[in-house]
């Protein structure tokens, strides 16, 4: 949840840090403290997000035709000797008939000089099957993901000038400027220091992900596939290179290579990268070196801000791969691009040119006049984009209208969204009882007894099971109608329905005669 006051923000993030020793979580005093929950990894699931106050739900859900064949999910932690742990198909939702297999690997990000990042999932290893004629193999897939932005000028500001913040945006910030000799990452030239500091602590994972796919196969992949979009573009550039000019796993490495015996046969020199509104990596000679012995691709759409050649000219740092431009209506010096019937996509700025919803429309509109005239459905692409921007959380239910809402919104929360709520009011209440946390003065005192005294009762009404769902909302209510801050006090709203009515044992959604107004009237706000 977004704090607008700056204060009460940092009074909020220092609460997560001082007590995260006690829940087992690391977090550096100069980043945000982004925590994680692995337990609700799950590719069968739709991912949804509002980042900030007056944005649209972003609701994500990966095509049937990816995780229907996905057999078993791992997460690959760090660690000295990192080993693929399985989470999925724990809970029962495997297909017994899929032969792919995903590894969601941890790493990195917002370190400094090698030192104290912030732990996540980075990205995933997919070993996808393939059949074709007679022939049958598999291809491997790694993607990288991009950055996880909240408030992108706040994000950016702060990892720029104080190297501090959101730990994707540091590492974002610290690969502008900054090119540094990192021969594990290539032998020639400069690479990001961002980029290579989160890839010398994610390598590993990738490795050991791909050993236990050789080992499970008993055999090479046809091709290796390298991917990602923004931060994750950075990255997989530099993963690539990595493998294929490093000094450690590379087969132009001298010394002592890391890179397993058991994947030497891989078709190393025929990997393939292919990133999205990714930013420059390195100097000239890296970037030279890259090229000739990498096959890439960069996809670029329109004036994408984050890939721009203003702020290469000043950065001496280049880009690599191959350029394809996919114009769009930011694109003054193109103007064939004549489509304005689509509405799944925005482009009212150039920052809208870096969305890859909005790169992914493009790319199919472009792809779709290349493949025949007129454009027609392309092979193994959904045709209903994954990705859904959607004003109120009541139009990300009504996505699912055909099925129990309650059902869905319990397999969306996971078994954990209870104690997730306690925890965080456990942070706020603390964070309230701060001065700092109120822009105006007067009046402090009375403010901080009132939201302290109000939040304590919530925890207790949650906790009271004898109360009906009603009876529950009807208290919690009316204590957080006495917050003094509103947008506080309707996000935990929100929240409480959630926890309350969507969350509850029963299978039915409960009767609510005194609440279902305001319940419906928060679902249509927030």
């Amino acid at each position: 949840m977004a704090l607008k006051s700056r204060s009460r923000r940092d009074n909020f993030m220092a609460e997560i840090r001082r007590k995260q020793p006690i829940e087992g979580y690391n977090c550096p005093d100069y980043l945000d403290p982004i925590v994680s929950d692995y337990t609700r990894i799950d590719p069968t699931k739709p991912c949804f997000t509002k980042p900030e106050p007056g944005d649209k739900w972003s609701v994500f859900q990966a095509p049937q035709a990816i995780t229907n064949s996905i057999n078993t999910t791992y997460i690959v932690k760090m660690a000295l000797d990192p080993k693929p742990e399985e989470i999925f198909p724990k809970n029962g939702n495997n297909h017994q008939n899929g032969n792919d297999h995903l590894y969601c690997f941890e790493g990195e990000t917002g370190l400094r000089n090698g030192h104290g990042g912030l732990k996540s999932m980075m990205g995933f290893v997919l070993d996808k099957e393939y059949q074709e004629k007679s022939s049958t193999g598999y291809d491997i897939h790694i993607v990288f993901r991009g950055s996880r932005s909240g408030w992108v000028v706040r994000a950016f500001k702060e990892g720029f000038f104080s190297s501090k913040g959101n730990p994707d945006w540091v590492t974002d910030t610290d690969s502008i400027f900054n090119m540094v000799e990192n021969t594990d990452i290539s032998k020639f030239g400069k690479c990001s220091h961002g980029f290579s500091d989160s890839i010398d602590n994610i390598i590993r994972q990738i490795i050991a992900s791909l050993t236990n796919i050789q080992q499970r196969r008993n055999t090479a992949p046809r091709a290796i596939y390298v991917t990602g979009h923004s931060l994750g573009g950075g990255l997989a550039a530099h993963f690539a290179s990595a493998v294929s000019l490093g000094n450690e796993y590379s087969k132009i490495a001298t010394g002592v290579r890391q890179m397993p015996d058991i994947l030497e046969s891989w078709p190393w020199e025929r990997l393939s990268l292919i990133t999205f509104g990714a930013p420059a990596v390195g100097d000239k000679d890296f970037a030279y070196a890259f090229n000739s012995k990498v096959y890439a691709r960069r996809i670029v759409l329109g004036l994408d801000a984050i890939t721009t050649k203003r702020r290469l000219k000043i950065a001496k740092v280049e880009h690599v791969g191959g350029y394809v431009h996919i114009p769009s209506k930011t694109d003054t010096k193109n103007n064939s691009d004549t489509d304005t019937n689509n509405s799944n996509i925005d482009e009212s700025g150039i920052f809208n040119d870096h969305e890859p919803m909005n790169i992914r429309t493009k790319l199919i509109q472009w792809a779709q006049k290349w493949e025949v005239t007129p454009p027609a459905t392309l092979p193994d692409v959904p045709e209903n984009p994954p990705w859904q921007k959607l004003d109120h959380f009541e139009n990300v239910l009504d996505m699912f209208q055909n099925n129990n809402p309650k059902s869905i919104v319990q397999k969306w929360l996971g078994t954990n969204f209870s104690q997730n709520l306690r925890i965080y009011l456990n942070y706020l209440i603390p964070t309230l009882e701060k001065s700092t946390s109120y822009t105006v003065t007067v009046g402090t005192n009375t403010k901080q007894e009132t939201n302290i005294r109000s939040l304590n009762k919530v925890k207790l009404i949650l906790s009271n099971i004898a109360m009906t769902p009603d009876e529950k909302l009807t208290k919690i209510f009316e204590e957080l109608n006495k917050i003094t801050s509103k947008n506080i006090g309707e996000y935990l709203k929100f929240c409480v329905i959630l926890d309350v009515v969507y969350n509850h044992n029963n299978n039915q959604l409960p009767n609510l005669p005194n609440n279902q107004t305001e319940v419906n009237r928060i679902m249509n706000k927030i």
